[in-house]
């Protein structure tokens, strides 16, 4: 997935430069009708009030082009780095889940989660963020795999960890 990433920052960045190159055209094409249009009432072809009126058209939409250049040029592909980072938490999410620090467990779903809940010896949290979507789309796997689990909550903001195992591995006695 990191691969398929990557791929798409190339081609964003690709897209993005048109996209940026379209952007200033525009703006230059914006600059070149000013120009004429301050000849035009310069040489007394239009009147100071149609000078005044086309001016403010064109410098609107000026405005209007720079501004989404600027957003582009500031929010950019800032989205691909964040989403690098969860696929390699989500990774780092089942080598930390099949090992048994429970201190490392507990870390990481205070990362994920809210509303971490102790019932009957199942943990019961709210994922947050993307770890919504994630739960959500484990948890309509597990019922698609496994008809007794579609029998469960079916609040599947409530993502339930530990499930048939004693979360409490401490010896007794």
């Amino acid at each position: 997935m990191i691969a398929e990433l990557e791929k798409d920052k190339e081609q964003e960045a690709k897209d993005g430069a048109v996209f940026a190159q379209n952007l200033k055209s525009q703006i230059k094409e914006l600059e070149d009708k000013l120009d004429i249009l301050l000849d035009t009432y310069l040489d007394g072809t239009i009147t100071k009030d149609e000078y005044t009126a086309k001016k403010q058209k064109i410098l609107n939409q000026k405005i209007e082009i720079s501004e989404k250049l600027n957003d582009f040029e500031q929010n950019g592909n800032h989205w691909l780095e964040p989403a690098k980072k969860f696929i390699l938490a989500s990774k780092q999410a089942a080598i930390i889940a099949l090992q048994e620090n429970l201190f490392e467990k507990k870390d990481f779903l205070k990362k994920i989660g809210l509303n971490r809940i102790l019932r009957e010896r199942e943990l019961f949290f709210e994922p947050r963020g993307a770890w919504q979507i994630l739960s959500k789309s484990a948890l309509s796997a597990r019922r698609a795999l496994d008809p007794a689990v579609a029998g469960e909550a079916t609040n599947a903001e409530h993502t339930i960890w530990l499930r048939g195992a004693d979360s409490n591995r401490q010896p007794i006695g």
